[in-house]
């Protein structure tokens, strides 16, 4: 937990709510301020973000177990009082209010209770983020915007979980634990989301390898697909389209190919893309496929330039990759597969993530 992400409505009321981004705020101030003493340009910078998104709702329960766990429920300030408590006693109870029921215990264990939320007065979010997109509340400024292929598998696999019918898939998606929400209660709303994925294993995540379910439940691929689009490719479309509406310059990538950081039943998993674009592919992996090689190589050629000239494409006519076209009403994203790097349209499962961005009773 990042214990300036304060929640509840107490941590409100005390002015407490998303103060990590008040840090955030600071560090990228300073940033500005003394660029040009380590050779770079105050009006050119750019940063490398990643965060997920899963919410928006007070959390309610979360603070309240922290304020159990201090010893503070007896407290007149409860607020102050967490924020007083030892960083031991904290640092217990982090890792204890993210404790579940050993059933909804995946390898990545997610959505985490603790992370930006909205209130009235807030500095930074004052209404749902979905709203705040869609009214053209953000930023503008040019960005990449990407995902793995299969960003579900790792979120809804763990020792305990058998997912065998719809009802397992409603009962994860309607399971309330303090340290974990996804903030959906209508069950009939999942089901009629579940109608937009095929039973089939063939057509579950990770995509394209068939019927194998890799000793999993029947419908583990099926919630793996439908766990991947609520909580990422729903939302980075979300955001894409959003921007193309305000004009804003934006590009999409989906990588396609393995870092070979975890095991067939995860495909094309979380946190793939890092190894790629930090560059320590073949450190990690000296026994890498050149064409995976010259994937790194290529994806750092792209984000180089786009910190450069907040473009991913070089000016330069010798450039020898493909060029990464803008997003936009095409919707256009890049595929980043070994030395295959091309334009796709990225309308896989559209009807599923138009369902779950429009809400329909999800949320």
């Amino acid at each position: 937990m990042d214990v300036s992400l304060a929640h509840g409505q107490e941590a409100y009321n005390a002015g407490g709510g998303n103060l990590g981004f008040k840090d955030q705020r600071l560090a990228l101030e300073w940033i500005h301020e003394n660029i040009e003493h380590f050779g770079g340009d105050p009006n050119k910078e750019s940063y490398n973000i990643r965060y997920i998104g899963w919410g928006n709702k007070l959390r309610e329960a979360a603070f309240q177990f922290l304020v159990n766990a201090t010893d503070c429920s007896n407290n007149p300030s409860p607020f102050e009082c967490v924020q007083n408590a030892p960083a031991e006693v904290l640092s217990q109870a982090n890792k204890d209010v993210l404790v579940v029921d050993p059933y909804y215990r995946a390898v990545g264990q997610a959505p985490t209770i603790f992370g930006p939320t909205y209130a009235p007065g807030d500095e930074f979010i004052t209404e749902p983020i979905q709203k705040l997109l869609h009214s053209g509340q953000f930023a503008r400024v040019p960005f990449i915007n990407g995902a793995q292929l299969d960003e579900g598998p790792l979120f809804v696999d763990g020792p305990a979980t058998h997912i065998n019918t719809d009802q397992d898939i409603i009962n994860w998606l309607t399971a309330r634990f303090p340290g974990l929400y996804y903030g959906i209660s209508n069950a009939t709303a999942i089901k009629e989301l579940l109608k937009l994925y095929p039973t089939s294993p063939a057509a579950g995540s990770p995509y394209g390898t068939g019927n194998d379910t890799f000793g999993r439940g029947a419908q583990y691929k099926r919630f793996a697909s439908l766990f991947g689009d609520f909580g990422f490719q729903a939302p980075r479309r979300d955001y894409l389209n959003s921007a193309t509406k305000f004009g804003v310059k934006s590009w999409s990538y989906i990588l396609k190919e393995s870092s070979m950081s975890y095991p067939p039943e995860y495909g094309i998993a979380h946190g793939g893309d890092i190894p790629f674009v930090m560059q320590t592919l073949n450190i990690d992996h000296p026994t890498a496929p050149p064409a995976a090689v010259e994937l790194m190589e290529t994806i750092s050629y792209y984000w180089i330039n786009f910190a450069y000239g907040l473009n991913p494409n070089s000016e330069s006519t010798k450039s020898t990759v493909p060029h990464w076209s803008q997003y936009g009403r095409s919707a256009s994203a890049l595929q980043l597969l070994g030395s295959n790097v091309t334009m796709f349209k990225d309308t896989a499962r559209m009807n599923a993530t138009n369902f779950i961005v429009d809400g329909n009773g999800l949320f």
